[in-house]
């Protein structure tokens, strides 16, 4: 008797639409996810660009933000690491590049460099072959949060706030996107190319 096991009546498409209503409790559609989006840019938006024009008043100053880095590259254990010595001579660099004569670089320059940072890193551990996921992460958290405190030194008041906002809106998001990445995984069930086995 297929019919009782097989196709959407069956108990094939009874295990696969329990499947994807438990996945839509996290994973919702794609218009969700658009909608949150939107939400997330109208609410974040202006509290990044008030931050950044507020530390563009003047600008940053980068000579305590490279001690800083120079700080965190001499720290004994990781500065024997070639991911770590090349992933801060380029963000030196690119800070250097930005930095004005008088020691200033504009915020949303920085902004950039800022976003940057782990795929700067990621390219180099990769080149090395030393892909160290702690090593790297703990440096990404490391730099960022440097940038972040000369950004808001510089004037840029409420911009930890925009960030501790982006990412409490980002969580959802996220959780819907692999929700739903994992629901065109679900479908068919056990398929031609078996994309429910556990090894998949």
């Amino acid at each position: 008797a297929p019919s009782t096991y097989y196709g959407p009546q069956g108990i094939e498409g009874q295990q696969n639409a329990a499947r994807v209503a438990a996945l839509r409790t996290v994973g919702k559609t794609p218009a969700d996810v658009t909608a949150a989006e939107t939400a997330r840019t109208a609410t974040t938006t202006p509290m990044r660009e008030t931050a950044l024009g507020g530390a563009n008043i003047v600008g940053v100053s980068t000579n305590r933000l490279m001690r800083q880095i120079r700080g965190v590259e001499s720290q004994p254990g990781i500065r024997a690491s070639d991911v770590v010595s090349k992933s801060l001579a380029a963000v030196k660099e690119k800070i250097a590049q930005f930095t004005n004569k008088d020691g200033f670089i504009n915020a949303k320059d920085l902004y950039t460099i800022r976003k940057e940072v782990g795929n700067t890193i990621q390219t180099y551990a990769k080149e090395t072959g030393n892909w160290d996921k702690r090593l790297t992460s703990g440096l990404e958290r490391d730099l960022q949060r440097n940038i972040d405190d000369a950004i808001e030194a510089a004037g840029g008041k409420g911009w930890k706030n925009y960030l501790s906002t982006y990412a409490s809106m980002s969580k959802p998001i996220n959780q819907m996107e692999i929700g739903q990445d994992l629901e065109r995984k679900l479908v068919p069930a056990l398929g031609e190319d078996a994309k429910q086995r556990a090894a998949v």
